[in-house]
């Protein structure tokens, strides 16, 4: 009996367990569809029609926040894009569900656009992700590569752009700025150029404190309050507060020569400082005066704190001619009239002036700065006689027409754009020890330097470069 069953029971395992595979079957929803709507790209506040084979039931997206849909046909759908992200859109099939991944990112084809109208001659990249917009590439310039973020800063979601971009294989420019710290009378400081008939007919300047401005002469007068200006004569005088003024049609270097030869001037420093674009400069002369700091262990140990005159400069070259130049002349010195003593050391105090600018000058041009010494100083400098040792100072503090208040310290600061030689077209090093004959009696040779031959050594205060 049982072998007549066996059969039966064999055939109706297997249809009970057929039956629960096509029920788990409905069960599980279909991930697959057509391998090109798998991922679907919408740029945002753009719409994109989504076409499907088949009708479906119904559709949804999981967060309305980034797309919204809308059935046009049992088949097709529209999707908006409202902001960027990454959601899913689901199609409901009486068989079947289909999920997409829906992606809505920035306007990259506007990007692109945008891009190349700052930069049309430099390759630049653009990769989404998530909230933020990635720039890969080579530019030619720093102000490139900031004007190109800035434009992307736009299109990104939150501000975000991670900026891989890097500069072309060039030598970052150089800016040289020629310094030129002088003494000058007062009466002079108009003969010097800042006057409307003589300095041009543009200037830049600004008045600290106070804002930039950047003028046509002939039209205003002399400033009478921080940022605003008169229209009563077209002079601009620099006593009483500190002043930037710029003129690229100055010739200063002859105005300084000829305001020396008439006793109104007189040169206390010309330091010249050489930095590369973007990267800071500082020139100070002075000196450090040591003060005694109290420490935890009951010991007192000795710092120092810089004095003197001082100027810092930050430069970035534009369009390879133009220099925007951030710029922070300071004096400062030692009052001990108006210190303290402890532990037995007289302390002073710093006396600072110090003014912050930005002006735009192109290659060559100067500007000027005066009004950075107060009538407190002056009054200290006569009661002081170690503030004449100060360097740079030290001259000025000793002049009796400068503690009388009839001069000024004047600084004359010319830009200029150091373009380096071509491969090959320098100086070479051995020809500026060849001598002439009637020069071979004033020295001594020193021989036996492999590659360069006899050495010279030339009487002190004697040029080595070749005159011929």
């Amino acid at each position: 009996m049982s072998r007549h069953h066996r059969p039966a029971a064999r055939f109706a395992v297997s249809l009970l367990a057929a039956t629960l595979l096509l029920f788990a079957g409905a069960l599980l929803p279909a991930f697959a569809a057509e391998p090109g709507l798998i991922r679907l790209d919408v740029t945002i506040g753009k719409s994109q029609v989504l076409n499907l084979q088949e009708a479906f039931t119904r559709v949804s997206v999981t967060n309305p926040a980034i797309a919204d849909v809308f059935v046009v046909t049992p088949n097709q759908i529209l999707v908006n894009g409202k902001a960027v992200g990454t959601t899913s859109l689901v199609a409901f099939y009486p068989t079947k569900t289909v999920f997409f991944d829906l992606v809505v990112q920035s306007d990259l084809a506007l990007l692109r656009e945008r891009l190349k109208q700052v930069a049309p001659r430099d390759d630049i990249q653009i990769h989404p992700a998530q909230d933020a917009i990635i720039l890969d590439g080579s530019v030619s310039s720093e102000r490139t590569i900031a004007g190109v973020v800035e434009v992307a800063s736009v299109f990104a979601p939150k501000g975000k752009v991670v900026s891989l971009l890097s500069l072309t294989d060039v030598k970052p420019q150089q800016v040289m700025l020629q310094v030129h710290v002088a003494e000058i009378a007062r009466a002079a400081l108009k003969e010097l150029g800042f006057s409307a008939r003589a300095l041009g007919q543009t200037f830049q300047g600004a008045a600290t404190p106070g804002n930039p401005f950047s003028l046509m002469l002939g039209a205003v007068g002399p400033v009478v309050a921080n940022g605003v200006f008169g229209q009563s004569s077209p002079d601009f005088g620099l006593a009483g507060s500190n002043i930037f003024l710029s003129s690229g049609n100055r010739d200063y270097a002859g105005v300084v020569r000829a305001l020396a030869d008439r006793n109104v001037l007189r040169t206390l420093a010309k330091p010249n400082l050489v930095t590369q674009s973007g990267k800071e400069a500082k020139f100070i002369s002075g000196g450090e005066f040591p003060f005694p700091v109290a420490q935890d262990n009951n010991t007192i140990t000795i710092q120092f704190k810089e004095f003197g005159v001082g100027l810092v400069f930050l430069p970035v070259v534009q369009d390879g001619e133009n220099i925007n130049l951030k710029i922070r002349p300071e004096v400062s010195s030692l009052d001990f009239s108006q210190g303290l003593v402890s532990a037995g050391f007289n302390i002073p105090v710093i006396r600072k002036n110090e003014a912050a600018t930005t002006i735009n000058v192109k290659d060559g041009e100067s500007f000027a700065i005066a009004g950075l010494i107060n009538n407190e100083v002056r009054q200290a400098v006569a009661k002081i006689p170690i503030l004449g040792d100060i360097p740079i100072l030290g001259a000025l503090f000793r002049s009796t027409r400068f503690q009388n208040n009839e001069t000024e310290l004047l600084f004359l600061v010319t830009a200029k754009l150091v373009k380096p030689d071509a491969p090959g077209s320098g100086v070479d090093a051995r020809r500026l020890m060849d001598l002439r004959e009637d020069e071979k009696k004033d020295f001594t040779l020193v021989p036996g330097i492999p590659g360069v031959g006899d050495v010279v050594t030339r009487p002190f205060g004697q040029s080595n470069l070749p005159t011929r």
